[in-house]
């Protein structure tokens, strides 16, 4: 995976499409401003692109775990199904920018759930709970042992 959007724009726009044939087939998960870009000069060319970010962090990367959020061509993100299934589990979801769209709206929601795991343990500390108590007390309520979160 290639991470960085000036590295994707330079290798995909400057130079991939002067070199590959149409029927290719692209997967890109970097970032939401390069998308339609990359789209518009894939159509042009022949290929079929596919927006894939993913979600999970390193260790559902290394467990296989991770939530994949496809935007393309259903039939093409069909036929990647096995790939993507030895990275985790991939969600179709529609058309150009969807995938993009779908991961900012994840990390909008891991953002609050953090925000509102640490502000419950600084309302149960002011409040006098005893933490590790408190802890073990809410976890059946919600949080599970599949539970991504590590507590310490």
């Amino acid at each position: 995976m290639v991470g960085n959007p000036q590295d994707v724009q330079r290798i995909i726009l400057e130079s991939v499409l002067s070199t590959l044939n149409p029927g290719v087939v692209i997967v890109d998960r970097s970032s939401p401003s390069l998308v339609y870009e990359i789209y518009a000069a894939a159509c042009k060319k022949g290929w079929w692109f596919i927006d894939a970010p993913v979600s999970g962090s390193d260790i559902g990367a290394r467990q296989g775990k991770l939530a994949i959020f496809a935007r393309g061509e259903r039939s093409v993100v069909k036929w990647l199904k096995p790939l993507f299934d030895l990275m985790g589990r991939v969600t179709y979801m529609g058309g150009a920018g969807c995938g993009q769209s779908c991961k900012i709206g994840n990390q909008i929601l891991v953002g609050a759930y953090l925000m509102g795991l640490s502000e419950v343990f600084v309302f149960a500390e002011k409040a006098g709970l005893d933490l590790r108590k408190y802890k073990g007390a809410i976890r059946g309520g919600g949080l599970d042992e599949q539970d991504q979160w590590r507590w310490s």
